[in-house]
């Protein structure tokens, strides 16, 4: 998939700015209005997509943050920062194996552009990596749990399923779905990135 990318009106652009300055000013809801209106305008510009997409992933709103990035992937399919957001949206729904395809391309595209952002989405692709391996071995402790289960009643002694450790403690248990907040499980928040640089809404 792909296409041509619309070419940004000046009301566009003004629309685009005024919703920069309020997110900045951590108005999400406000700048969500100006980059749609400037959308209503230019379609295909996937600057406000984009942007509009970090405003809903302040909210936690996953299912917004997916749609606006599938959108601009639909124009743009090796944008960074589309592959970056959708794979935050993967975390919090619980889809840890996509999450982790996604934010690995993200991650190849920010290396391939020497990004400073590369930091922090090598670290949310190593916590995808991490939930994808606990929710296996979850599954794995849960059927061998039920096969002692079933060897114990046929011998006519109480097993012990369920007494083992589970995989992982890290504010949810292993292979439970969906993460309320995957940003709670970092050190950082849409805020300086380790190498001291800011994510923001994009400018251009």
């Amino acid at each position: 998939q792909g296409g041509v990318m619309s070419t940004p009106t000046p009301e566009a652009e003004s629309l685009k700015d005024r919703g920069n300055e309020l997110f900045a000013r951590g108005k999400y809801g406000a700048a969500i209005d100006a980059y749609t209106n400037a959308l209503d305008l230019c379609p295909r510009w996937i600057t406000p997509m984009k942007n509009r997409a970090l405003c809903y992933r302040q909210r936690r709103d996953w299912a917004n943050v997916r749609a606006d990035c599938e959108r601009a992937l639909s124009i743009d399919r090796d944008d960074m920062k589309a592959n970056y957001y959708l794979g935050l949206a993967m975390i919090g729904e619980g889809n840890h194996t996509e999450a982790a395809r996604q934010l690995k391309k993200a991650l190849e595209s920010a290396r391939t552009q020497g990004a400073s952002i590369q930091t922090e989405i090598w670290r949310m692709y190593a916590l995808a990596k991490y939930f994808e391996w606990a929710a296996l071995a979850s599954k794995r402790k849960a059927r061998y749990d039920a096969i002692e289960a079933k060897l114990a009643a046929a011998c006519g002694v109480e097993g012990s399923a369920g007494t083992t450790g589970s995989a992982g403690g890290t504010k949810r248990r292993a292979g439970s779905g969906a993460v309320d907040d995957p940003m709670d499980l970092t050190m950082e928040d849409a805020g300086p990135s380790r190498d001291g640089v800011a994510e923001g809404a994009e400018g251009a």
